[in-house]
């Protein structure tokens, strides 16, 4: 029989759903213990804790919650039962003693030594989609896999920090901690639990339904924090004043925020002033303009994600080239490219982002930032010389921050060029990759001049014409001379 103690714990239906226990006892006129269940997944309910017109438990989702018998529900188990199901005992093909996950079998080879001993070994430890629900007995974890480094607890039974915080003060090494898709209860008291969270520099809280309240209950805990990942919650602000900096640990150097609401550029530059922060993911978020960034604001940014956000215009790509150290830049899927080819947009941004060095993954050469400069000069000239004509020099400057300091550089395009090829413009001739192709095995070379769109098996298909060896034993290897030779 199911205590009341277990109201507000996580439990595992046998059909595989999860949820949390609303609600344990009798539900007239039928006899019996019930357990009233609010489901993660709102589709495995059937009401929303009402029962003949009395209320029993409510849900946060209407009509997510059921009424189950206790036996068709797991409540869970302790660590250091799920950690000893989990990676057990076994003989390898060699007649060798191993220890291994049951489901990978590839942890940890140790020879002669009980079970017991084995589990002191572990480094990295994964008991996600398990029944883990208490860290158990007083340092029955210290005294069973004291070395545990890196830690995934997603999709377990978890319901409270409290309870987190009881596994990692018994891991004394612990650095990374993997919580996603746990409902959890934020603690009344968060900075009692700082002791025991001073390690994790590195945690992970994806898919958890997280709001800005919660994430900053978090945070207090989390003194020493330098990799934040939370992806996929309910984030839509950061911070109710002016500034992120006092709820962000100073040591702060990651922030993922991937699949949350952020609609406003204001949210994001409360974060302008965190000493570390070296790299912001924002990814699918709701942004439709990016507002001017001050000098010295996100000064140790080296990369920033900014991928399928609905930007409004160019403006927003203006504005990211005044953050002086960004280097890396992932920007795709947005509006403002929806007349672009995917290589115009490519050249646009990393024209008008002068000092970025990589483009959603790619290393930008010399050749080709002149390529895209010129490229730009030429596909705005018209609209310039339009803006001359009728006084609007000031108003297009100010909608293209890089124009004037590149046409110095290069200089403009005669008026006349404009109707026929203009050299400003990478043509397709321009656009054709110089190649030697080398064939290891019989020192055949061959060079010809291949478009930038081509894909691998395209080219894979080109070698095996001229080299008669079949794609599927071909491994290919680039080789630049911009590259540094090791």
């Amino acid at each position: 029989m199911a205590s009341d103690q277990e109201v507000g714990k996580r439990c595992l239906s046998n059909d595989g759903y999860f949820g949390t226990v609303r609600f344990i006892g009798q539900v007239p006129p039928t006899k019996g213990e019930w357990l009233g269940v609010e489901w993660d997944d709102p589709s495995r309910g059937k009401h929303s804790g009402t029962h003949d017109g009395i209320e029993y438990f409510r849900c946060r989702i209407p009509n997510s919650g059921s009424f189950v018998r206790p036996d068709k529900v797991s409540l869970g188990l302790d660590f250091v039962q799920v950690i000893t199901e989990r990676y057990t005992y076994s003989i390898d093909s060699t007649g060798e003693n191993v220890l291994e996950r049951v489901s990978t079998k590839d942890v940890l080879l140790i020879a002669g030594k009980e079970t017991q001993s084995e589990l002191k070994e572990l480094v990295n430890v994964d008991l996600s989609l398990t029944l883990l629900s208490t860290s158990g007995v007083p340092q029955g974890i210290l005294n069973t896999c004291p070395n545990i480094r890196c830690l995934n607890l997603s999709s377990t039974l978890i319901s409270s920090w409290n309870e987190v915080a009881l596994i990692c003060s018994q891991l004394h090494l612990l650095t990374t901690i993997d919580l996603s898709s746990n409902r959890m209860t934020t603690p009344t008291d968060p900075l009692s639990l700082l002791d025991s969270l001073k390690n994790v520099t590195h945690l992970i809280i994806n898919k958890m339904g997280l709001e800005w309240n919660d994430l900053r209950l978090i945070l207090q805990m989390m003194a020493n924090l330098k990799q934040l990942v939370a992806s996929n919650n309910n984030i839509c602000c950061l911070g109710n004043g002016g500034d992120s900096k006092d709820a962000f640990p100073e040591s702060i150097e990651e922030i993922c925020l991937d699949y949350n609401k952020i609609n406003n550029w204001l949210e994001v530059i409360k974060l302008r002033h965190l000493p570390k922060l070296n790299a912001l993911f924002l990814r699918s978020n709701q942004l439709i303009n990016i507002e001017p960034i001050n000098k010295g604001d996100f000064f140790s940014l080296i990369s920033l994600v900014l991928n399928d956000n609905p930007f409004e215009s160019w403006c927003s790509v203006d504005a990211v080239a005044s953050i002086e150290n960004l280097r890396k830049l992932r920007l795709i899927k947005s509006p403002i490219f929806k007349d672009e080819s995917e290589l115009d947009a490519r050249l646009l941004v990393i024209a008008r982002v002068p000092q970025i060095t990589y483009i959603n993954g790619c290393q930008i050469y010399k050749k080709e930032r002149e390529n895209a400069e010129m490229f730009y000069i030429k596909k705005y000239f018209p609209e310039w010389i339009k803006a001359k004509k009728s006084g609007g020099e000031a108003c297009f400057l100010s909608n293209h921050k890089q124009y004037k300091r590149l046409s110095e550089i290069h200089g403009l395009p005669e008026e006349e060029s404009i109707a026929k090829e203009s050299p400003f413009a990478p043509t397709i001739k321009d656009r054709l990759l110089n190649l030697t192709i080398l064939d290891v095995a019989s020192s055949k070379t061959i060079k010809r001049k291949l478009p930038e769109t081509m894909t691998v098996q395209e080219l894979k298909s080109l070698c095996m014409r001229f080299f008669k060896v079949k794609t599927i034993n071909q491994k290919l290897y680039y080789r630049s001379h911009e590259l540094r030779q090791f």
